[in-house]
């Protein structure tokens, strides 16, 4: 049966779009979010400053789709050339130490341990509001973490990272 999700925004909390999906009662909470963000991609929803903490995106045809929102892609080439390996090992901790934080500043705020913006990595390291408060050069790849981070796709970088699986087609 079709069913409205509504799916907010991050920063506000309020209702960012409401998807129209397949699913009834019986069907978990993560797969509900997950059909949302499916339909939000075929549909050309704009996504971004949308809260896709608990979206469970495994089973979502993601093949013409901003892979920013995928999980278990394995070492993808992201759009920008970057492998997502280099992407963790390089970028996040650059990034989060752009503001003027260590890591281990960082790693002290908790921010992996929960998910609100309050305790966001990205607010913590730049001590910004919103994504559009952070330095000029800097706000996509603020904008692109945030997306990553949401769909939990980027280990906190004192943990080992996870070994990856690579997606089935």
């Amino acid at each position: 049966m079709s069913i409205q999700f509504p799916v907010n925004n991050r920063y506000s909390g309020e209702v960012q779009f409401t998807a129209t999906i397949e699913a009834d009662d019986n069907t978990p909470h993560g797969v509900r979010f997950g059909l949302a963000v499916k339909w939000a991609i075929e549909t050309k929803t704009d996504l971004s400053s949308a809260d896709l903490s608990s979206a469970n995106l495994r089973y979502a045809n993601l093949s013409s789709a901003d892979l920013s929102y995928a999980k278990n892609l394995g070492d993808w080439t992201m759009p920008d050339g970057i492998k997502w390996s280099q992407y963790l090992s390089a970028v996040v901790p650059a990034l989060l130490t752009a503001g003027g934080k260590t890591m281990d500043e960082i790693q002290a705020s908790g921010c992996w341990d929960c998910h609100s913006w309050e305790n966001c990595p990205m607010h913590v390291a730049f001590g910004i509001g919103t994504p559009d408060e952070g330095p000029p050069l800097l706000r996509a790849r603020i904008v692109e973490f945030i997306q990553f981070f949401d769909g939990r796709m980027i280990p906190a970088p004192w943990e080992p990272a996870p070994k990856t699986a690579v997606a089935a087609s």
